[in-house]
């Protein structure tokens, strides 16, 4: 009895990459720029990382590009596919999620009272 036929695979596993974006060479010089920066959120230095990554080999499987990025592969796919399917944007969406309820002042002022000293708001242990 023969084995069942395998699905082919490159070494690091997973199929070939569904989605594959291509980056004109504006966005490659600002992935450059942003993936070595230490002033911009994680997310966009993650982005730009995956970039460099993807242009410099665009074949490569998404778990390995999540290995390599420390990063989840269905991360890697979500970014894949929503470039290829929504345009390229090395800047963030909005999150989902509701309103903040309170304005920043409110904050700043619960923060500044429980900062206080007990003895200055004429509280004695």
């Amino acid at each position: 009895m023969q084995p069942a036929a395998r699905a082919r695979h490159s070494w690091h596993g997973g199929p070939p990459p569904t989605y594959q974006p291509r980056f004109s060479e504006a966005v490659i010089a600002q992935a450059r720029s942003w993936a070595c920066s230490q002033a911009l959120p994680h997310a966009e230095v993650q982005w730009a990382r995956l970039v460099l990554l993807l242009h410099e080999q665009p074949d490569l499987r998404s778990p390995e590009a999540a290995r390599r990025l420390g990063q989840s592969t269905a991360w890697v796919c979500k970014w894949r596919r929503r470039w290829v399917e929504q345009g390229f944007s090395l800047q963030g969406t909005s999150r989902p999620g509701r309103a903040p309820q309170f304005p920043d002042w409110v904050w700043a002022l619960v923060i500044a009272i429980a900062c206080e000293l007990p003895s200055r708001l004429g509280r004695h242990p």
